[in-house]
């Protein structure tokens, strides 16, 4: 009987202890903070505004003008080139990462996310613009391919030729 009763009391004893240090591990870990997961963007790095202002005031200055009809096509198509290869001397390293494809006189990258299950982005853009309005040359606050930077600002002439945009109304 004695034996009967030990192992009981062994029994309930170990039993004691799981329960005890269970017990004590659950605590310990509830009071330990959860994990905070950061789900916020970093921020974007700092940008030399005047460094992107004159990148810009010299990409302008390529006259990449588009008469039609094949007028100056020549003078045009090595402007272009031209553009094209300061693209590639300014922007090294996205020409590096961003395979490129030159269908005709057009530029088509292909710049690779980490995380190839998101959608793409497609961004588009055109080099070349139209030409000067003849008898209009007199409203223009700055010269149409000067790329003149005024206040650390590159020329609302000069930005809008690159976009193709009619600043003179």
């Amino acid at each position: 009987m004695k034996r009967g009763a030990i192992s009981v009391a062994a029994t309930a004893a170990v039993a004691g202890a799981v329960l005890l240090a269970g017990g004590v591990a659950v605590t310990r870990t509830l009071m330990i903070p959860a994990a905070q997961v950061n789900n916020t963007t970093p921020p974007p790095p700092p940008v030399d505004s005047m460094l992107v202002a004159q990148r810009l005031s010299r990409a302008i200055r390529f006259q990449t003008v588009s008469y039609g009809d094949g007028v100056r096509e020549a003078e045009r198509t090595a402007a272009m080139r031209d553009l094209h290869a300061y693209l590639d001397q300014t922007y090294p390293y996205f020409h590096e990462d961003a395979p490129q494809e030159i269908v005709g006189e057009s530029l088509l990258f292909v710049w690779r996310g980490t995380d190839e299950n998101l959608p793409p982005v497609l961004l588009m853009a055109h080099l070349d613009v139209a030409p000067v309005a003849e008898g209009t040359e007199d409203k223009w606050t700055h010269e149409p391919f000067s790329g003149d930077i005024a206040d650390g600002y590159v020329s609302a002439e000069a930005a809008a030729r690159l976009y193709g945009l009619d600043t003179r109304a």
